[in-house]
């Protein structure tokens, strides 16, 4: 439900001649704090329809308090009602029948209350009564961010997210206390030809507020507070408005409940009048999104033009900086090197933009390996930088070296709206590695004869299974290739031609530095420069 705000509620210091000179009961006026008022300010009853006039040099009457009533000079006569139209007064809204004014006498207009004293020939304004200030919401901020005060901001209400401490440019005074949450707005407490800018306090009155029947008792618990009173109307409270609970300042230790002239706004101004479901997307709002009846329409603004994103987010991980080949021939070494591991935290994001780390800081680095002859292990709380000794291995098979990152507990993940999204990442490792595979070399090359029985002359190459090229240059003599054979038989052998010359080549089996070989001859001596042969395995 939106709230209609009339000018009192930007105010509750002196202000001469302003809108709250008009009471609705006796009662209200006599509880309107001395603070507020000043000597010789006009006030009017609309209970009684009577004037009254306020000092501070008054004895308390046990009715009127220090407020007396007017002595217009005129008897009954020195008041009356019309209604004000280009400097006349008359009988009727439609501006019919004109009253002729009487010199002295004061005249309320009753379509807008304000009120006039003639000086014999013109109506004079006696209020200056100020246009409504529509309050509207200007979102969430930190005390230390609240705007600089100036028009610009004027009637704009924030909801201020940390407990904060009033200072001089608040309505109430520096040094009050409030929690976080707290709505602020910015007012003006002089007039509009002189402006004066402040914050005033709101607790609960924009936007939301509570309904009381009841109110409670005025204590230092309920400064701050705002209420809607939804009782009986009676001397002390009127049915619909709001109250807002203050120190007295006429009696320090004490406390009282102060009208701030707020009332619902017509039906449907502030909220929606019936449920409604949306057909299409637009903005944050999705096809088939409901929203109740009474949804206010900040709400609906703020899921279609601020919906809620949740984070994107990227699980921590290491790297492993560490120089080495991936394959080598059984036997020999792995040559010595520094090793580097490395926390990447990851990340938790919002619509590309990262907002914090997904783990905490490293606090362990660690290096091992697996399958060397010799295995190699160490670690440290504060570099992830080894100096690798060097690796073998005598057999076929791998050497593996893996380093693994211990990390603390990560920040907890919140959407868009700062609400927490899912749960902090537990402390916990992660890990990278380089493996190196040992393997039998392939070799080839050329032979005089047709019988090889080890690798003397021939080209080795480590490099994994698979289907091989290689160029033989030949003068008059046989080509030979030869590889692991665990790898089995040949599948095809072809020339530079595509030509499938598999049956032109003999294989052998041998067994050359402890290993088994499938040697394949070519039957014939051939010359050639450079020939490509592929073996398919």
């Amino acid at each position: 439900m939106a709230i209609s705000v009339a000018d009192n509620f930007l105010y509750q210091g002196k202000k001469p001649l302003d809108a709250r000179i008009l009471f609705e009961t006796i009662s209200a006026m006599v509880n309107m704090p001395g603070a507020v008022l000043y000597d010789g300010c006009l006030g009017y009853v609309k209970a009684d329809k009577k004037y009254y006039t306020y000092d501070s040099t008054n004895t308390t009457d046990a009715s009127l308090g220090k407020w007396r009533e007017l002595e217009t000079g005129g008897g009954e006569g020195g008041v009356a009602e019309g209604y004000y139209y280009n400097n006349k007064f008359y009988e009727e809204s439609t501006h019919t029948t004109e009253i002729t004014g009487v010199q002295g006498y004061l005249y309320i207009s009753v379509d807008n209350e304000q009120i006039y004293r003639f000086n014999g020939t013109n109506f004079i304004a006696l209020t200056s009564k100020p246009d409504a200030v529509l309050y509207q919401p200007a979102g969430t901020v930190t005390f230390a961010n609240l705007p600089a005060l100036g028009a610009s901001v004027l009637g704009f209400v924030y909801d201020v997210s940390d407990d904060f401490t009033t200072t001089a440019d608040f309505v109430e005074g520096a040094g009050k206390k409030y929690g976080a949450h707290t709505d602020v707005a910015v007012v003006n407490i002089g007039t509009k030809a002189n402006p004066v800018y402040k914050f005033n306090v709101f607790v609960g009155a924009v936007g939301q507020y509570t309904q009381k029947a009841i109110l409670p008792t005025a204590s230092a618990d309920e400064v701050g507070n705002i209420y809607q009173f939804v009782g009986t109307t009676d001397l002390s409270y009127t049915n619909g408005y709001f109250y807002q609970c203050i120190e007295d300042p006429d009696n320090v230790g004490s406390y009282i409940w102060i009208q701030k002239n707020v009332q619902p706004a017509s039906s449907g101004s502030g909220g929606l009048t019936k449920a409604i479901t949306a057909a299409v997307d637009v903005g944050g709002i999705s096809k088939n999104d409901s929203f109740a009846k009474d949804t206010a329409f900040t709400d609906m603004w703020d899921a279609l033009l601020n919906p809620t994103l949740t984070p994107d987010i990227t699980a921590p991980s290491a790297s492993l900086s560490y120089t080495a080949n991936t394959y080598y021939e059984v036997g020999t070494n792995v040559a010595a090197a520094t090793a580097t591991a490395t926390l990447n935290k990851g990340s938790i994001s919002i619509d590309g933009v990262k907002q914090n780390d997904r783990s905490g800081a490293a606090t362990n680095y660690a290096v091992a390996t697996t399958g060397a002859d010799t295995e190699y292990s160490d670690s440290s709380t504060s570099s992830g930088t080894f100096s690798i000794p060097a690796l073998t291995r005598a057999t076929k098979g791998t050497i593996k070296l893996t380093a693994t990152v211990s990390y603390a507990a990560g920040p907890q993940p919140k959407d868009s709206k700062g609400n927490n999204y899912g749960d902090p990442l537990a402390a916990g490792s992660v890990t990278a590695d380089k493996t190196m595979t040992f393997i039998q070399p392939y070799y080839y090359g050329k032979s005089a004869t047709n019988t090889v029985s080890d690798f003397t002359g021939l080209t080795k190459s480590v490099t994994a299974k698979g289907n091989k090229t290689f160029n033989f240059t030949t003068n008059n003599e046989h080509m030979v290739f030869a590889y692991d054979s665990s790898y089995g038989n040949l599948k095809k052998i072809l020339d530079g031609n595509g030509f499938d010359v598999t049956g032109g080549w003999t294989k052998n089996t041998v067994t050359v530095g402890g290993f088994s070989y499938y040697v394949y001859v070519a039957n014939s001596k051939t010359t050639d420069t450079n020939a490509p042969f592929t073996f398919n395995i």
